[in-house]
């Protein structure tokens, strides 16, 4: 697992990249969890350990804007993962991104619990529900994984 401010760092480099905007606040934490959401639909396994904290508006990562990481050191799985999230939402408005994020069984749970912390296992929920979309191969995840990098593949089941 990698450090969640190499990765925000990351993120937030890419979407300027990308859009040519930059990324902060809600919206960064939006694709945090949508990053981290991606990640377990397709490797069954989390981006990164840190604690996601539901907020009015969806997820909160307390002091994680404006703290500069070092996204150098990612994994190249991770990258990847990063990049897609990135093209599969960036073209989100700010309030259908809120309504992604509200709709999470992830976020309405954490709701309602003492410190208002996501659960991993509703986080695992919230990813069977989707079919992530690999934008550099142009296709799902589930129709061939022959060019993922290497620890983005599944590894056989016993």
């Amino acid at each position: 697992m990698d450090n969640l401010e190499n990765i925000a760092t990351y993120v937030r480099e890419a979407y300027f990249l990308v859009t040519g905007k930059d990324l902060t606040g809600q919206r960064l934490a939006d694709f945090l969890y949508l990053a981290q959401r991606e990640r377990i639909a397709i490797c069954n396994r989390p981006l990164y350990r840190e604690p996601i904290t539901a907020g009015l508006h969806g997820p909160v990562f307390p002091g994680i804007d404006g703290k500069d990481g070092d996204p150098n050191v990612l994994e190249e799985g991770t990258r990847y993962t990063l990049k897609n999230t990135i093209l599969s939402y960036k073209d989100l408005s700010d309030s259908k991104l809120e309504g992604v994020m509200v709709e999470q069984e992830s976020w309405q749970n954490a709701q309602h619990r003492p410190g208002k912390q996501y659960d991993l296992e509703d986080i695992r929920k919230d990813a069977q529900k989707i079919r992530p979309y690999d934008h550099f191969c142009d296709m799902y995840y589930d129709e061939d994984s022959e060019n993922l990098p290497e620890e983005l593949r599944e590894e056989p089941q016993p």
